[in-house]
């Protein structure tokens, strides 16, 4: 499978988990699918480019850092308060 093919799929398949979470009220249906999957693949491909390049391990951060930062990102998608 060529590199765009992989993109594209993977596009798609984000796409449909996002208009998931967007159904199930997980994520603001006010929000572009397509700017959300557009950063999930950004950071995913940076991260991955970045490791791969052989950065120093010393320079990651830890796991559990790494989730706790993931968890609040995903939290500025999910459906605005009312007040």
């Amino acid at each position: 499978m060529r590199l765009r093919e992989f993109l594209n799929e993977s596009f798609s398949q984000t796409s449909r988990l996002v208009e998931h979470a967007k159904a199930e009220g997980q994520v603001d249906a006010e929000l572009n699918t397509a700017a959300i999957v557009l950063l999930i693949q950004a950071v995913g491909i940076g991260v991955h480019m970045i490791r791969s390049s052989g950065l120093d391990e010393a320079h990651l951060p830890p796991t559990s850092d790494w989730v706790e930062l993931n968890g609040r990102l995903s939290e500025a998608a999910q459906p605005r308060q009312s007040q």
